[in-house]
């Protein structure tokens, strides 16, 4: 069994480090989000951070920045250009009923799926994205809706303080999500929730108490479409591996491993070429700076910063 030293786990309940410059900005005026990035000649930003309340036009507006087009053919322009979003300190507010973030294929399967509700993030809020790789939830979020980021590019996903709830699908096929960072506030995660994410490597959840497992979609309609973690490790509060080792879903995880600021060993993949990974947990390029743990053509792991 070959095995590698994770040092300074704690880390992970930060954000990545950011090369470029992060543009601050913040909503005073639910609404006026599009004319604030226009007037600072930020529509075609790649890092943000957003404060402030955000109703539905708002959460349009960062649609676009991220390349996230409807189902249905529209006239509107999409920058593709946002990487990286912080939303930490924003609020999601009640949405004008007469504005909607996404329009489907067939106009209105529901008047109030694609309308902001205070403090979640709605139906398809951010689906099909195309550019949107890092994305740090508000604090004050208390669910993540189905299929909230059903078919996106997402690659990091930082989950605020306050969420209790992840429902049905809400990172269905989300082909190169590899970080989910689940907060100890989490009380239920549908098991389908991660469907189709061959890329997602690393889940750490912050619960001491194991999230109640459940399959709505089960329930429903008699079918399921539990995902395959048997690629991804578990990261959990240090002394609650047996709680989640032996629980339903969370066990079924390639290795349950508990956080620590001691030097911890942790199951990951093997290969015959050289293999690098940060102290987020998530598999980099061999040019990667920084602190990071190597496995070496002849099996030794160890650890490097440049």
């Amino acid at each position: 069994m070959k095995s590698i030293l994770v040092l300074l786990l704690s880390m992970l309940s930060c954000s990545s480090l950011w090369a470029q410059e992060v543009n601050q900005v913040e909503v005073l005026e639910p609404g006026s989000l599009a004319q604030i990035l226009e007037e600072r000649g930020l529509t075609t930003a790649e890092q943000l951070s957003i404060s402030g309340g955000l109703n539905t036009q708002d959460i349009r507006t960062i649609r676009h920045l991220c390349g996230g087009h409807d189902e249905m053919p529209e006239d509107e322009v999409y920058t593709e250009t946002l990487r990286v979003l912080d939303l930490s300190e924003a609020d999601i507010v009640e949405g004008d009923k007469a504005e909607y973030y996404y329009y489907d294929a067939m106009g209105t399967i529901s008047p109030n799926r694609y309308i902001n509700a205070p403090n979640q993030i709605s139906w398809y809020m951010f689906a099909n994205t195309t550019s949107l790789e890092e994305l740090t939830l508000p604090r004050s979020v208390e669910v993540i809706q189905a299929a909230a980021f059903i078919h996106s590019s997402i690659r990091k996903v930082y989950i605020g303080s306050s969420t209790h709830t992840i429902r049905k699908y809400a990172f269905f096929d989300c082909p190169e999500l590899e970080f989910v960072g689940i907060p100890s506030s989490a009380q239920k995660v549908d098991v389908c929730s991660f469907s189709q994410c061959p890329s997602l490597t690393l889940v750490k959840c912050d619960a001491t108490i194991p999230p109640q497992a459940v399959d709505e979609e089960a329930e429903l309609l008699g079918s399921t479409h539990n995902p395959d973690m048997s690629q991804c490790v578990l990261l959990v509060p240090e002394g609650c591996h047996v709680a989640y080792a032996g629980a339903e879903f969370w066990r079924d995880f390639k290795s349950v491993v508990e956080e620590t600021t001691a030097v911890r060993p942790i199951q990951l993949p093997v290969s015959s070429e050289e293999w690098v990974m940060g102290v987020d947990g998530i598999r980099k390029d061999k040019r990667h700076q920084g602190v990071k743990i190597v496995r070496t053509s002849d099996g030794r792991y160890v650890k490097r910063a440049r």
